[in-house]
C-alpha cells in the first residue's frame, strides 16, 4: 500500500482549529485594547498577547509528534496545499524577510527591492525547476535527491555537508533577530530570550520534524500575517481613507519627499557596483525613499537580486518541503499559494516603511527639546532610536533608528494603542520561530539522511533513523542557540551570505540534473566543489578585508562569480567523462513524468520484496 494511504494527518478539521486559534488571538487583542482604554491593562497583561501564541505552537508540536520516520522527514506525504503554502511562506521569509526587510525598506526605499524581486523570482523558479521533480523522486532532502539522481553516495554526503553551512547561518540569523527584538521590547535578558527560543525550536522540531513544523507553521503564518496587515490597514485608512496599503501608499510619496528635503535627506549618487545594506546598529536616514539606485547601483542591484533568487531555489529547507505534499499536483498548488502569500507580504512591507517615514518625520518636525514625544523617549531608552537637539530643536538630520525595530516603531510613532505594538511583536516572534524551526529540521535531515545514513540501505533501521532525527534536531537547535548568543554578526548579512553559499553549491547541479541529461556524477561533484569553494573563499577574503568594498556584507558578487563557474565546470567535466548509463537516463524520464509512483517508494517497495 502506498505511503500516502498508510499515513494520514488529521487535516479534516485543521481549518476549524486554525480559525479558533486566530479568533482567540484577535479576541484577546480586542479585550486588552478595551482594558487599556479603561486604564486596567498593564504591561503584564500585554505580555500575554506576545507569549500566549508560543504556548499554542508548543501544543501543536506535541499533538503532531511523529511516530515513524516518514512522519518526521516528510510529514507522511499528506500535507494539503494551502497549509503547506502558509507554512512555507512564513518559514521562507522568517524574521529576516519581515522584520529586517521592513527596516531595509525604511532606510533604502526603492533600493531594497532586490530582496523582494529576488524572493519572488526564487519561489517561481523553485515551483517550476525543482519542487515538482523532488516530489516525484520522493527524497527527504535535496542532497538525497541529487544522490539518487546520480546514484552517487559521495555526492550526497558532500552536498549534505555543504548545505549545513547556509542552513546554520539562517538559523543563527533568525535567532539573533528574535533575541534582540524581544529582549528590547520586553526589557529582559537576551540570553533568556534566545534560550527560551531555542527550547521552543528544539521541542517542535524534535517531537515531530516536518509534521509538527508544518502544522505549527500554519498557525505562525496566521499570526505573522495579522501582525503585518493590521497596522498597515489601520494607517492606510487614517492616511489615505482606503484600507488598501499595498496600492495606496504612493499617494504619500510627495509629502514624504517634502519632509525628507526639510530634514536634509537629498538625492545621492553611488557607483553602479555599490551595494548598501543597513546594519544592525542605529543608523541615519540618508537616502530619499523613492530615489532609485541612490544606495545600491544598477549592477549591484542586479547582482543582489540574482543572489537572493538563486539562493532561494537552492535552500534545503524550502526544496525538501515538496516531498511532504500529497502529489506533484499538490506541490504545484502549494507553491502557488506560497507565491501568492509571499507577494502579499512583500507588497505590504514598503507600505509599512513609507508610513513609518511619514509618521516619524511629520511628527517630529519643528519639535523642541521639551516637546520630545513619549514614544521617541521610550524608543531611545530601549535602543531602537537615538536623537540629538540643535538650538533647542530636534535635529531631523541626526535621527538614528535601529533597522530591526522599525516594525515596532511604526505603531509607536503613529500613536496607535500599545496592544498593536504587542501584536507586531507576536508576529515577529512567530516568523522567527517558524523559520528557525524549518532550518533546524533541515539540518537534522541533512545530518541524518545524507551523512550518518548515506551508505545505509533505503528505509533500513526506521526506529534508529527516527531517534537520530530527533537527536539531530535538538542538537541543531542547541548549536544554533549557542552561536546566536555568542557570535557577533548582522542577521541580514548572514542571510545573504547563506543564500550566496547555497546558490554556489547547489543551483547548477539542481537545475542541470533534470534539464540536461548529459550531466553525470563527476560533473555534479566538480560543480559543487568549485562553486561552493569559490563562494566560501571569497566570503572569507571579505571577512578578512582583502577584497574591495563591493564584496562586503551581501556576498552578491561571490554568487555572480561562483554560480557561472560551477555551471561551466559541471558542463566541461561531464563532457570529458563517460556518459550516464541507460538507467540514469530512464530515471530522468521517470522524474519528468508527474504522475505515478515516486522513485523513493518504488525503490523501497523493491527492497522489501528482495528481502522476502
Amino acid at each position: 500500500m502506498a505511503l500516502e494511504q498508510r499515513v494520514q494527518l488529521p487535516a479534516a478539521n485543521t481549518a476549524i482549529y486554525l480559525g479558533i486559534f486566530a479568533s482567540a488571538f484577535v479576541g484577546l487583542a480586542l479585550l486588552l485594547l478595551v482594558l487599556g482604554e479603561l486604564g486596567e491593562g498593564g504591561s503584564s497583561t500585554l505580555l500575554s498577547l506576545a507569549l500566549a501564541p508560543v504556548a499554542v505552537y508548543l501544543l501543536i508540536g506535541f499533538m503532531a509528534r511523529a511516530h515513524v520516520p516518514e512522519d518526521f522527514f516528510v510529514a507522511g506525504r499528506s500535507i494539503p496545499a494551502i497549509y503547506q503554502g502558509l507554512a512555507a511562506t512564513v518559514a521562507t521569509l522568517g524574521g529576516v524577510g519581515t522584520v529586517a526587510l521592513t527596516g531595509a525598506f525604511f532606510f533604502l526605499g526603492f533600493d531594497a527591492l532586490p530582496f523582494s524581486i529576488g524572493l519572488m523570482l526564487g519561489l517561481l523558479a523553485t515551483s517550476i525547476l525543482v519542487a515538482p521533480y523532488v516530489r516525484k523522486d520522493g527524497s527527504y532532502t535535496l542532497a538525497s535527491y541529487l544522490g539518487r539522481r546520480f546514484d552517487s553516495r559521495p555526492l550526497r554526503a558532500m552536498l549534505g555537508v555543504a548545505m549545513t553551512v547556509p542552513a546554520l547561518f539562517i538559523l543563527i540569523a533568525e535567532l539573533k533577530i528574535g533575541m534582540a527584538l524581544t529582549s528590547r521590547a520586553l526589557g529582559v535578558s537576551e540570553l533568556l530570550v534566545v534560550g527560551l527560543g531555542g527550547v521552543v525550536v528544539a521541542t517542535v522540531a524534535g517531537l515531530g520534524g516536518v509534521r509538527s513544523l508544518t502544522w505549527a507553521g500554519a498557525a505562525q503564518a496566521l499570526i505573522a500575517l495579522l501582525a503585518l496587515i493590521t497596522p498597515a490597514v489601520i494607517l492606510a485608512l487614517l492616511l489615505t481613507n482606503l484600507p488598501l496599503p499595498q496600492i495606496t501608499y504612493g499617494t504619500l510619496a510627495d509629502d514624504v519627499a517634502r519632509l525628507e528635503a526639510s530634514a536634509g535627506i537629498t538625492a545621492r549618487i553611488v557607483s553602479k557596483l555599490a551595494i548598501s545594506q543597513p546594519g544592525g546598529d542605529p543608523e541615519l536616514l540618508l537616502k530619499p525613499f523613492m530615489q532609485p539606485f541612490g544606495a545600491t547601483g544598477s549592477y549591484g542591484f542586479a547582482a543582489l537580486m540574482l543572489t537572493v533568487a538563486l539562493g532561494v531555489v537552492s535552500l534545503p529547507a524550502l526544496g525538501t518541503r515538496a516531498s511532504a505534499c500529497r502529489s506533484v499536483f499538490e506541490v504545484r498548488r502549494a507553491m502557488g499559494w506560497t507565491v501568492v502569500l509571499t507577494a502579499g507580504v512583500l507588497l505590504t512591507l514598503p507600505a509599512l516603511a513609507l508610513f513609518a517615514r511619514y509618521e516619524i518625520l511629520s511628527g517630529l518636525a519643528g519639535l523642541t527639546a521639551d516637546q520630545i514625544p513619549a514614544w521617541l523617549g521610550e524608543a531611545a531608552r530601549i535602543g531602537l532610536a537615538s536623537f540629538e537637539t540643535q538650538g533647542g530643536v530636534i535635529a531631523l538630520d541626526q535621527l538614528r533608528f535601529q533597522r530591526d525595530g522599525v516594525l515596532l516603531l511604526l505603531p509607536m510613532a503613529s500613536g496607535l494603542p500599545p496592544v498593536l505594538v504587542m501584536v507586531a511583536l507576536a508576529g515577529a516572534i512567530a516568523a522567527v520561530l517558524a523559520a528557525a524551526t524549518a532550518q533546524t529540521q533541515a539540518l537534522a535531515a541533512l545530518w541524518v539522511e545524507d551523512i550518518v545514513f548515506a551508505w545505509s540501505e533505503i528505509g533500513s533501521q526506521p526506529a534508529l533513523r527516527l531517534a537520530a532525527g530527533r537527536g539531530a534536531a535538538v542538537g541543531a537547535a542547541l548549536l544554533g542557540t549557542w552561536l546566536a548568543a555568542s557570535v557577533s554578526a548582522d542577521p541580514l548579512a548572514l542571510f545573504t551570505w547563506a543564500l550566496a553559499l547555497a546558490a554556489a553549491a547547489a543551483f547548477a547541479p539542481l537545475v542541470m540534473c533534470v534539464w540536461w541529461k548529459r550531466i553525470n556524477q563527476w560533473g555534479a561533484m566538480a560543480g559543487l566543489l568549485v562553486g561552493f569553494g569559490t563562494a566560501l573563499f571569497l566570503l572569507l577574503l571579505t571577512l578578512a578585508g582583502a577584497l574591495p568594498a563591493v564584496f562586503e556584507r551581501s556576498g552578491a558578487f561571490a554568487t555572480v562569480i561562483a554560480v557561472p563557474l560551477a555551471t561551466v565546470t559541471a558542463l566541461v567535466v561531464s563532457l570529458l567523462t563517460p556518459r550516464p548509463d541507460r538507467r540514469m537516463l530512464e530515471l530522468v524520464r521517470d522524474i519528468r513524468v508527474p504522475s505515478g509512483e515516486t522513485v523513493y517508494e518504488r525503490e523501497l517497495r523493491l527492497a522489501r520484496i528482495g528481502k522476502r
